[in-house]
């Protein structure tokens, strides 16, 4: 039994490719081949997945690597959660279950403009594609007290230089 989430977007036409980036930075591009079970289908995603075509571009960001698909025209398939009670002869002599439960936070981008870069043959990710991965895994986090005293009269277990906190 396996759990996933298709995001579709009709109106692009990927004719079957889709792209996942293998640690960040480079990224591979992958073609749906219906010679081939759905197993076979299934890459690893550490950050992002993304179809397009001329005129829109769809990315499902992710804040942990799962696994993910485009089974259809037009679609993102993204792993939950695997179950398997035969043994799939990787290695582990046993079925899979992933049994412990995990927050899943995804984004989805979807953009018409500023990601058709004919210089280079190779995919890449838009500059804004870039920030919106950059605040779902490294999201601003804000500190505050309760009390009306200056900060730098507060007893918080560090000095505070009150010279440089003045400049």
């Amino acid at each position: 039994q396996e759990w996933f989430a298709r995001f579709t977007a009709p109106d692009i036409a990927n004719n079957g490719v889709f792209h996942t980036d293998l640690n960040g930075y480079n990224f591979d591009t992958h073609h749906f081949r219906s010679d081939m079970p759905i197993q076979s289908q299934v890459f690893p995603m550490p950050t992002h997945a993304s179809i397009e075509d001329d005129k829109k571009r769809m990315t499902i960001l992710s804040e942990h690597a799962q696994g993910t698909a485009s089974l259809e025209e037009g679609s993102i398939d993204i792993w939950l959660d695997r179950r398997l009670n035969q043994d799939d002869n990787r290695g582990l002599g046993q079925g899979v279950l992933d049994n412990v439960p995990t927050r899943t936070r995804l984004r989805v981008v979807i953009e018409t403009k500023g990601f058709d870069d004919s210089r280079s043959p190779e995919f890449q990710i838009t500059p804004f594609c870039k920030q919106q991965w950059k605040e779902l895994n490294h999201p601003l986090e804000m500190f505050g007290t309760n009390s009306d005293k200056p900060l730098d009269t507060l007893d918080l277990g560090v000095s505070v230089d009150k010279e440089t906190t003045r400049s």
